[in-house]
Order: structure tokens, then C-alpha cells, then sequence
């Protein structure tokens, strides 16, 4: 597992890819709080020539609405000199609390680009609840996916606008799990297309 921490600003899109970003951002009066750094639970790589994720913590930033949270997950490009089945997984997770006495919308922005051959890939993110480290789903976000079979390569995007959660309520401690997996079958292969990385931001709608 790699964890590093340069600080850059960056934004988000999706589309099936080798490396992401997330975004948590609050509304004016803190309606939400971060309440931990970004934590890498998982970042499993296995099979011929599939490389471990490199994740980055970036500096929070500010979106107007309140404080941004930032990460980037680079998933890399396999080295299709090696052939035979592999995957890649890695999970993210940050806690908030939601302080706004109403609730939150939150809206989760993705943006990825990859190029997929002979292979597959699913981003997923999911608000849950947190007690005694106990992690309850409480809202699924649309899961993204990727597949292409066969040898002619497929570019896998997402560039809308995002999707949005029905109201979170205050006051419990709350989560932002992300997971990233890839996987590979014989001579396929992820890698970029368009951009290097994963990205994402998390909002109040």
C-alpha cells in the first residue's frame, strides 16, 4: 500500500480508468465536517504485470460552499508483456458528521477516462453510517462500469453531472467509502485515456 501526500488542486469526471479523485465539500456555516484524513482500508494488486494503486492525499480545498476534500488514485497500466488473469482493488474511506440542522443532499462528481482491453472496471461509492467502527450502508451512488471483451480496445467516460443523495441527516458520524477494481483476462490490459487519473467531488447539491 502507497499513501502519499503532495497537495495539488484538482477537479472531476468519469470514465473507466487508472486513477481518481474525491471531493467531500460542505455548505457556507460548516454543514459538513471532515472528521478523519482520507484512509486507505484496501489496495490489493494481483496477476502478471498489474501494478499496486498509488493514492495521493491532496490538501483540502474551498469550492466557495465550504472546505473540499481531495484524493487522486492513480491505477496505473498493466504491462501487457505479461499475459494471465489480474485484478486491482483499492477502497477509500473518510469520515464527516453533517452539522446543517435539516440535512444534506450530497451530490458525488466523478470524472475518469481508460482505455479497457480484454478487461473490466467498476467504481462504487457509498454514504454510510458509522458506529463503534461498525460501517451501515445508508445511500449507494450509481455504480460506474467499464467492460470490454475481446482484443479491440474500448474507452470507457463519464463527464455528467454527477448524482445526488436524498437527504443525510445530522448529527451521527458518517463515511464516504470509495472502491476502485480492475480486472484482466489473458492479454488485456487498463490504462489512461485521456486523463491520468481518477477524480471525484462530494457536495452539498
Amino acid at each position: 500500500m502507497r499513501l502519499k501526500n503532495p497537495f495539488r488542486n484538482r477537479w472531476i469526471r468519469v470514465v473507466g480508468a487508472t486513477l481518481g479523485a474525491l471531493f467531500l465539500v460542505p455548505i457556507p456555516g460548516l454543514a459538513l465536517t471532515f472528521l478523519s484524513p482520507w484512509t486507505v482500508l484496501s489496495n490489493v494488486a494481483t496477476g502478471p504485470g498489474v501494478p499496486q494503486a498509488i493514492v495521493t492525499a491532496l490538501a483540502d480545498g474551498n469550492n466557495g460552499k465550504g472546505p473540499v476534500g481531495r484524493i487522486l488514485v492513480d491505477m496505473g497500466s498493466v504491462d501487457t508483456s505479461k499475459s494471465g488473469s489480474g485484478s486491482s482493488t483499492v477502497v477509500l474511506q473518510r469520515r464527516f458528521s453533517v452539522d446543517q440542522a435539516s440535512g444534506e443532499h450530497l451530490q458525488y462528481l466523478p470524472s475518469f477516462s481508460s482505455e479497457l482491453k480484454n478487461s473490466s472496471g467498476t467504481i462504487s461509492a457509498v454514504i454510510g453510517r458509522l458506529q463503534n467502527n461498525r460501517f451501515t450502508p445508508v445511500f449507494y451512488y450509481t455504480t460506474l462500469y467499464g467492460n470490454a471483451n475481446g482484443n479491440t480496445p474500448v474507452t470507457f467516460e463519464y463527464a455528467g453531472n454527477g448524482f445526488i443523495s436524498p437527504i443525510i441527516g445530522k448529527g451521527s458520524q458518517y463515511a464516504l467509502r470509495i472502491t476502485f477494481s480492475y480486472s484482466k483476462r489473458g492479454n488485456g490490459y487498463w490504462k489512461p485515456k485521456k486523463i491520468s487519473h481518477h477524480k471525484f467531488e462530494f457536495s452539498r447539491a
